[in-house]
C-alpha cells in the first residue's frame, strides 16, 4: 500500500494545485508550472521512481502541457 501512495500522492497534489483558481497577478502558465514543481518536489521525497526518470517525466509533462 505504500508504494501505491508514493505513486498517488504527487500525482493528486500537482492535480489538486493545477485546477485550483489562479491567484490574481499570476498567469495560468506560471501556476501550472507550479503546480508540475510541486508534484516533482514531492515525488523526490516519496521516491516511486528515480530521481533521474522523475525529473524527465516532470520535463515532458511541461512540454507536452506548453508550460
Amino acid at each position: 500500500m505504500k508504494k501505491y501512495m508514493s505513486w498517488i500522492t504527487p500525482i493528486l497534489v500537482g492535480v489538486i494545485i493545477w485546477f485550483m483558481p489562479v491567484p490574481e497577478g499570476l498567469k495560468p502558465q506560471a501556476w501550472h508550472l507550479f503546480a508540475i514543481f510541486a508534484g516533482t518536489i514531492l515525488g523526490f521525497i516519496l521516491q516511486p521512481l528515480p530521481i533521474g526518470a522523475l525529473s524527465i517525466i516532470s520535463i515532458v509533462i511541461s512540454a507536452v502541457t506548453n508550460t
